[in-house]
């Protein structure tokens, strides 16, 4: 349902994103042989061993997926499903180390990365990850994060740092979802509920949470620059604003930040290189 609300195949019929474009997938390891991943893998990168390899776990694939799985007969599609992905793991078992993901975000923007999602936080400022973003931010990568998924308004990190793309998630009805955070860390609305995608093992699932949403936003920012590589990520988040559905109060607000994203619609409002 999610593709359908955001009118990704009105938006394929301009892009399915280009090869040239990586968004680099700070999580944990995802399945690079997956049908619906292999061969679109870039420059992989284990950040706790410093090594190459990872163990494929179900939320970094289903995140991937999301961004690009490939537009074919089997199991999901993408929103941006030509555009490569630069899997980077962060994790041991179900925690992160803070300092790993700065070290992620610095080995996405050295290694060429495009855009970086990080469905991922914690309730704790890092000063070492804000630098982090701030670098990646000075060579003009675009950051996009999970806001959480705890229901309450405390500022979580990446998502509420200056330069960094905070995410709510959405519904099927266009609402807020139960769980999703809120406040003034959220710049946009996507949707996280429900959301059909890959996981590990070759297979597929439904799942619920921001860390769904935030990855919809990373690929919709894939299809823009695919369109106009020409663009920085603070043109890119311009179209994105200006193309954003209206949710909630008028205007940006607490719940929906400046709107839910519309592919399609951000596609239209992005210029020709």
């Amino acid at each position: 349902w999610h593709l359908k609300k955001i009118q990704a195949s009105k938006a394929w019929d301009q892009t399915k994103g280009a090869t040239s474009v990586i968004v680099a997938v700070i999580d944990g390891g995802v399945q690079t042989t997956h049908p619906d991943l292999k061969g679109k893998m870039v420059s992989p990168y284990n950040a706790v061993t410093k090594g190459k390899t990872f163990k494929a776990n179900d939320h970094a694939t289903h995140v991937a997926g999301i961004i690009a799985a490939t537009l074919n007969t089997a199991g999901g599609a993408g929103v941006s499903p030509n555009v490569k992905i630069m899997p980077i793991n962060v994790f041991t078992g179900d925690s992160a180390n803070m300092y790993d993901v700065a070290n992620a975000i610095r080995y996405a923007a050295d290694h060429d990365a495009d855009i970086i999602n990080m469905s991922l936080g914690g309730y704790y400022y890092s000063y070492d990850l804000h630098y982090a973003t701030e670098y990646a931010k000075s060579k003009g990568v675009l950051i996009v994060a999970a806001a959480g998924n705890d229901d309450t308004y405390e500022e979580t990190y990446p998502a509420s740092l200056d330069g960094v793309i905070g995410i709510s998630a959405t519904n099927s009805g266009d609402k807020i979802t139960q769980f999703s955070n809120y406040g003034y860390s959220i710049d946009f609305a996507a949707p996280g509920e429900g959301i059909y995608s890959s996981i590990n093992g070759s297979k597929y699932i439904a799942l619920d949470g921001t860390s769904m949403e935030s990855p919809v936003v990373a690929g919709v920012a894939a299809l823009i620059l695919s369109k106009n590589p020409l663009m920085t990520a603070d043109q890119v988040e311009t179209v994105l604003q200006k193309s954003s559905v209206d949710l909630g109060n008028i205007g940006w607000d607490g719940y929906y930040g400046y709107g839910r994203v519309d592919a399609y619609k951000a596609l239209q409002k992005t210029s020709a290189p």
